[in-house]
């Protein structure tokens, strides 16, 4: 048995080099490319299925999550019941995302059963039906959450000040209400499924060491997959920029939602990674300038923090948190005072290295695994990064400097162009 003396810490590295797993691309012979990052575990696959079928790309409201979230609720040849017992039988995972830019399904299964399983995902991509009674059903529980979440301070506010920020009829200002369920039909979804969940919009990542079982799986259950080429109209999109302050009092609240908040830029934006960098120091983590001042110094909060929202046309920064009421407009002051103070002062090098070091592990965290690692792949893919993005992005945390985090927040910081939302 080994001592140990825990009475010293253990001995502390600074994190130098990254390196990712290799990824292997192979291409199915209906096109459809796929990623594969090899691992060490015998048993287990995991396979990600990633369709450019977002919210950008819906026709109207709701249509990607509630297509996304009813493709596994019955196909031509299986009921809900009899798909949810098959993947229950073989102890297999199959769950469903949608966001901006892309709507995504991930299997994982034990290796044996692979087979049966990528035959079962085959044909929901192929001929999932939304069936009335499980569509109804659907619409009517999110329906009623909708409206308990529409309750919710902090849920007015963010979508407050993102219909300011880019208008409630752009993509990233849209908020769904009550309502927009009842517009929802069958027909919508199945037109949308058909016409998104294409071999043309497809991409697959894979985390195994089954690379040439799979990859036969795929070009026999997908070789028939439908094609097609969407080419959306967005000629309507149009950004309408609305108030930058807005106060809503409600007597009942309990506390103030605040959030604030400046319109930012694309995700393949130059400054991006610098950019994260600056976000991080202000309110990405537990030692960050507004936990420092907000929460430990004035007591005005139990939480603050930032978040850098890019996507592919555009994008935003936003500070969120919830205060007692009596608060809410020192806390906006505070902010402010700390943007000011990011302008007007460099920052420390002690503080800097404390955040190059957070930042550099926090990386480290995301290749936990060639698991953890495959599904980092799915931003990647969606916003065209580049597979040397987490080098990159490492690179630019070892050579931040004050000097450049200063220029930052004088460029993208502006008191002037502020927006602030504040509700209860």
């Amino acid at each position: 048995m080994i001592n140990i003396d825990r009475s010293f810490p253990p001995n502390f590295e600074v994190v130098k080099n990254i390196k990712i797993p290799e990824i292997e691309v192979e291409v199915l012979e209906n096109g459809v490319p796929v990623y594969f990052v090899k691992t060490n575990n015998t048993e287990i696959s995991e396979v990600i299925f990633n369709f450019d079928a977002g919210i950008w790309n819906q026709p109207n409201l709701l249509v990607a999550s509630m297509t996304r979230s009813l493709i596994s609720e019955g196909t031509t040849f299986h009921s809900s019941k009899e798909i949810a017992d098959i993947f229950d039988f073989y102890g297999a995972h199959f769950n469903t995302s949608s966001g901006m830019h892309a709507s995504s399904a991930k299997l994982m299964t034990l290796n044996k059963y692979l087979p049966q399983l990528m035959e079962l995902v085959a044909e929901i991509f192929k001929h999932a039906t939304f069936p009335k009674k499980e569509f109804k059903i659907a619409k009517k529980k999110n329906k009623q959450q909708l409206i308990i979440d529409l309750e919710e301070e902090d849920v007015i506010a963010r979508n407050e000040i993102e219909k300011a920020m880019f208008g409630e009829n752009y993509p990233y200002g849209w908020s769904a209400t009550p309502d927009d369920y009842d517009l929802l039909n069958r027909d919508v979804l199945l037109d949308f499924f058909t016409k998104n969940y294409v071999a043309d919009n497809l991409k697959i990542i894979v985390a195994s060491n089954k690379k040439q079982q799979i990859i036969e799986l795929l070009n026999k259950y997908f070789l028939d997959f439908r094609k097609g080429i969407i080419e959306p109209d967005f000629s309507h999109y149009k950004q309408q920029i609305g108030n930058k302050y807005q106060l809503f009092e409600r007597e009942d609240a309990l506390q103030s939602a605040v959030r604030v908040g400046w319109k930012m830029f694309e995700r393949k934006n130059p400054d991006n990674l610098d950019m994260t960098i600056l976000e991080t120091l202000l309110g990405g983590y537990f030692g960050s300038r507004l936990m420092q001042n907000i929460r430990q110094k004035k007591g005005y909060t139990y939480s603050i923090y930032t978040a850098l929202i890019l996507y592919k046309y555009d994008g935003s920064l936003q500070i969120v948190s919830e205060v007692k009421k009596e608060n809410k407009h020192h806390v906006v002051e505070e902010i402010k005072n700390e943007v000011l103070r990011l302008q007007n002062e460099l920052v420390g090098d002690e503080e800097l290295i404390n955040l190059q070091n957070y930042m550099m592990g926090t990386l480290l965290q995301g290749l936990d695994g060639n698991f953890t690692f495959a599904r980092t792949l799915h931003s990647f893919l969606v916003y065209d990064l580049g597979f040397d993005y987490i080098q990159r992005y490492a690179k630019r945390v070892q050579e931040m400097t004050p000097e450049r985090l200063q220029e930052l927040a004088k460029k993208y910081l502006n008191l002037d162009e502020m927006y602030t939302v504040i509700v209860g």
